[in-house]
């Protein structure tokens, strides 16, 4: 595994297709399976890159987390129209003390969903995977 620090600002977190999700203690992480836009440099270190250059199978790691929000909605398609569910909100809390506030967004895979989170936490890693996920191996 490969760990990138501080490195947000860089990276594209706005469309992407995230997976599992896991608060514990002051340490928020969240897999990403595909869509994570990052700088041309880092892009090679992935061992997963779509055709768009995007990439997936890494984890965002928030530490020193104080407030994770994580807001949910679901939709499908009716003949041509698409209907959304009313957003589910869960709203978790953690004693950190972190005061940067990190907004991304995309969807949750194998979902029809719109996922948005709010993360307030001290620092950021990007942890990326150097094989496939373990019930592929």
């Amino acid at each position: 595994m490969k760990i990138i620090e501080n490195c947000w600002d860089g990276l594209g977190a706005f469309d992407c297709q995230y997976g599992a999700e896991l608060l514990f203690g002051e340490t928020f992480t969240v897999y990403v399976s595909n869509w994570l836009f990052v700088p041309d440099d880092i892009a090679p270190l992935f061992s997963r890159i779509n055709e768009a250059g995007c990439v997936g199978h890494c984890l965002l790691k928030f530490v020193g987390v104080s407030r994770v929000r994580t807001e949910v909605k679901i939709y499908s398609r009716i003949e041509d129209e698409v209907r959304w569910s009313e957003p589910v909100t869960v709203e978790r809390l953690s004693s950190g003390k972190g005061v940067v506030e990190y907004d991304f967004s995309g969807t949750f895979k194998g979902f029809q969903s719109s996922v948005d989170f709010l993360v307030v936490a001290d620092s950021f890693e990007l942890h990326i995977l150097d094989r496939d996920e373990p019930a592929n191996e």
